[in-house]
């Protein structure tokens, strides 16, 4: 019986190997089969597309560093970003700055234009991803690198939508020091569609679904606000006797 017992086991266990090994090669090819698709899918959609590094397809510099005496802030009328301006806004579009620049403050450094992307290269706020872009001429904070589109390539909100994909730890030498050189930034493989309108679509696109999500974003902050309100009533109420 026992030997009878040992034979069918073995039986089992091989019967029950065969058929995993064939799920399981079933399985693979069905993942295969999959990444290829996609793949496929992939190449055949960016056909028409480049990949250039941003040096190549923009302007990229350090911003100005910053003066030390109050003076040349006093009655300022020029915008002058800093990380903690960029640190407000997240993600989106800049136009005001929490310190502004008078015609002193402004002598020997660089003008930015408008459609200038902003991106942290220096500080604990490299690690944030924040990304902004100008909607203003201003001047801007060397702890920022500045990167401005060659428009005639690729257009500057369609930069602006691709840089927020990219994640800056992964360009870190040593995230011990979080800084980021402008060669790291100037390597940055850039995907883009040749066909100006084509970017343009995208963007518009883009756009649509960032409002939408402001939208949720502003709806589901009410609520939490209104959740608190409640938390804070109900517990008024408890030790008040209110209950």
């Amino acid at each position: 019986d026992r030997q009878t017992d040992r034979q069918t086991d073995r039986q089992t266990d091989r019967q029950t190997d065969r058929q995993t090994d064939r799920q399981t090669d079933r399985q693979t090819d069905r993942q295969t089969d999959r990444q290829t698709d996609r793949q496929q899918l992939l190449n055949a959609s960016c056909k028409s597309w480049e990949v250039k590094r941003l040096g190549e397809i923009a302007n990229i510099s350090s911003g100005n560093s910053a003066p030390q005496n109050k003076m040349f802030f006093d009655n300022g009328i020029y915008p002058f970003f800093r990380t903690s301006d960029v640190g407000r806004i997240h993600i989106g579009r800049i136009s005001k700055s929490s310190d502004m620049l008078n015609n002193d403050g402004i002598k020997g450094m660089t003008l930015c234009k408008k459609g200038t992307i902003l991106f942290p290269k220096s500080g604990a706020s490299t690690f944030l991803n924040h990304r902004v872009i100008m909607d203003v001429d201003g001047f801007v904070s060397s702890h920022l690198a500045t990167i401005k589109a060659k428009e005639s390539i690729i257009l500057s909100g369609y930069l602006f939508q691709f840089l927020k994909t990219v994640d800056a730890k992964e360009l870190m030498q040593d995230q011990n020091y979080p800084s980021l050189r402008l060669s790291d930034i100037s390597n940055i493989l850039i995907f883009y569609p040749n066909n100006i309108n084509d970017q343009q679509k995208i963007v518009a696109k883009l756009d649509k679904i960032s409002e939408k999500t402001k939208k949720l974003e502003s709806v589901y902050q009410k609520k939490l606000n209104n959740l608190e309100e409640l938390k804070k009533s109900a517990l008024y109420k408890a030790f008040s006797g209110g209950f």
